[in-house]
């Protein structure tokens, strides 16, 4: 174990006849390349153990000529790819002394040092498994990996115009928002690149990074937080919770965005953190498999220390240029603490070819999933990239009602009130159960209040 609806509302479908099929890709593809076999890319991320380069306080870019005296054996390393060889800050401003965090309750937490955390960038595209095998031989690097690509869990559907949003009763969403609808005080940052502007978005988008919009985006924030009550487009389950964009655009990366989303002292501060993709890297022969980059773990822990609670999809069917096999092992989600997401269908069955394991702690509704798309439009689709946000919207209801719990004993009341499905107890389709969010809500509840006829044990 990794961790432990009757307001009644116009949830007016819009039936829309223009939608495309999709292919959604967050990889970084056009920074990796495969040519005669060999994987390359024009940037690597590489964390030294001790500082090798003198960049006062304040600075986040150096070069070769910047490294100390006494780590010219480094220099010479990495000048024989040119001279113009930059080192870039993953986090910005980022001090050695920053690793200390103390709770609004006291409890001091330990973060990890990204002062020697650098993207590395090369004047010209290096062989990236024979130069990461090179660095690692190197005392001074603790790791060294390839740039972070994902692919979105989400899988094309067509638009059936006679359908409607199924899963909001399904996971009980009329009876939970008679216990909250979600306060404006919670925030849910969706890492992804960018999300496209929408009408059924008005006024739900804060503090979050300027820049690209997304497809995938929209999407996924229409699940966890499109506008609600407003007579157009769809209902969404985080009624009045916020939505953070993360866009990945700005020189920061998904590592580092994931950890700036939960930072206390930055002006994102999200509560919750939702990762509707998986990490992958690419392999010689071009396809992709999931791949555990060390700085995203640690951001992800860095994010848990801050208080964040991180939400994950837990997989799909493989894409056919995708080299896992069901059942694999995908990132984010199989983080310690991290909820990891499944995918049910509207009769609460598991979705044939779709992705389970031992890193399962819930399932959701992922099949035939009503959202926003692009031109103010709406799409229905498929993927655990919805039943994440479905998972973080929950999440958010809960400290809606109860401010005070701690990330833990939210993931715990996530699990606790799921609804059972498959063998009895935990399974690796089902995890803990299928949500519910009406039973979240009111285990959620203090025990003296009376919004919760079943008060949490």
């Amino acid at each position: 174990m990794k961790i432990q609806f009757k307001t009644h509302i116009a949830m007016a479908i819009a039936r829309l006849t223009l939608f495309a099929m999709l292919s959604v890709s967050l990889s970084a593809s056009a920074q990796v390349t495969v040519r005669d076999g060999m994987v390359l890319a024009d940037y690597l991320t590489v964390k030294f153990k001790i500082p090798v380069v003198e960049m006062p306080i304040g600075q986040n870019r150096a070069t070769a000529s910047d490294f100390k005296s006494s780590m010219q054996h480094i220099r010479s390393f990495f000048t024989r790819f040119g001279t113009d060889v930059v080192f870039e800050k993953v986090i910005e401003h980022a001090r050695a002394e920053d690793t200390l965090y103390v709770t609004p309750s006291g409890e001091v937490k330990r973060l990890h040092d990204w002062s020697q955390v650098f993207k590395v960038v090369f004047p010209q595209p290096v062989d990236v498994w024979k130069t990461i095998k090179e660095l690692q031989k190197l005392t001074e690097v603790e790791y060294a990996q390839p740039p972070i690509q994902v692919v979105s869990d989400l899988t094309p559907n067509d638009l059936h115009l006679a359908g409607n949003q199924w899963y909001l009763p399904k996971i009980r969403a009329e009876q939970a928002w008679d216990i909250t609808t979600g306060s404006a005080s919670i925030r849910i940052a969706l890492i992804e690149r960018g999300v496209a502007p929408h009408n059924d978005l008005a006024n739900k988008l804060v503090a979050g990074e300027t820049g690209s919009t997304g497809d995938h985006g929209v999407m996924v924030a229409g699940v966890a937080g499109a506008a609600t009550n407003n007579n157009l487009g769809i209902a969404s389950l985080g009624w009045n919770v916020l939505l953070v964009p993360m866009n990945r655009t700005n020189e920061t990366g998904v590592d580092a965005d994931t950890r700036n989303a939960a930072n206390p002292g930055g002006v994102h501060r999200a509560n919750i953190i939702n990762c509707s993709f998986k990490t992958v890297t690419t392999l010689p022969d071009g396809r992709t498999q999931s791949y555990n980059y060390p700085s995203m773990q640690y951001a992800v822990e860095d994010a848990q220390a801050w208080g964040a609670l991180v939400v994950a999809s837990a997989g799909n069917p493989p894409p056919s240029n995708d080299a896992d096999v069901v059942p694999y092992t995908q990132w984010p989600a199989a983080y310690s603490g991290v909820i990891a997401v499944s995918a049910t269908n509207s009769a609460d069955q598991f979705p044939s070819g779709y992705n389970y394991g031992n890193h399962v702690d819930v399932s959701g509704p992922a099949i035939d999933i009503q959202t926003l798309y692009l031109n103010n439009s709406y799409i229905r689709m498929d993927g655990t990239s919805f039943s994440a946000p479905l998972t973080s919207a929950i999440a958010a209801l809960i400290w809606s009602v109860n401010s005070n719990l701690t990330a833990t004993q939210v993931a715990n009341i996530i699990t606790s009130s799921a609804d059972d499905l498959g063998p009895a107890g935990w399974d690796v389709h089902f995890g803990y159960g299928r949500i519910n969010a009406f039973r979240a809500a009111a285990q959620a509840a203090p025990p003296s209040s009376p919004a919760s006829p079943h008060p949490a044990p």
